[in-house]
């Protein structure tokens, strides 16, 4: 069995290659996470006709709450506004196949060092498919 941290990366990798069967340009970041913590860059990058898709990745087993550390959200949100892209969090809901991409604005700040998914937002939100 991997570690927590592979589980990750491979349900990245699902995405990236997801986005470039659809015909995307795609770059997972090398070290993305912790080892990241001066750089701002997102989880994946996919680009298509000048459209630039900026996705930190998450999952989740059933429809809960997602939280996010400010931190993270931060760094999408900078990586997003330099490249002139659109930011998303990307939720894998595991056991599913589904990928929903929530916007930032749908976010809740809980705390100066967290956001909040509602797992309303998660079920309401659109589908990869759907956005892209």
């Amino acid at each position: 069995m991997g570690s927590i941290g592979s589980h990750g990366f491979s349900h990245e990798r699902e995405l990236a290659r997801r986005l470039w069967m659809l015909g995307y340009a795609v770059m997972r970041a090398p070290a993305s996470g912790k080892r990241t913590r001066f750089l701002k860059y997102p989880d994946l990058v996919a680009i298509k006709n000048s459209r630039v898709l900026v996705f930190e990745v998450k999952t989740t087993r059933s429809l809960n709450n997602i939280y996010i550390p400010s931190r993270q959200v931060e760094k999408l949100l900078e990586f997003a506004k330099r490249a002139c892209g659109e930011a998303y969090i990307a939720v894998k809901i595991i056991g599913s196949g589904k990928w929903v991409l929530v916007k930032i604005s749908d976010l809740v700040k809980v705390s100066e060092s967290r956001f909040k998914v509602p797992a309303k937002i998660i079920s309401n939100s659109s589908l990869l498919e759907d956005i892209i």
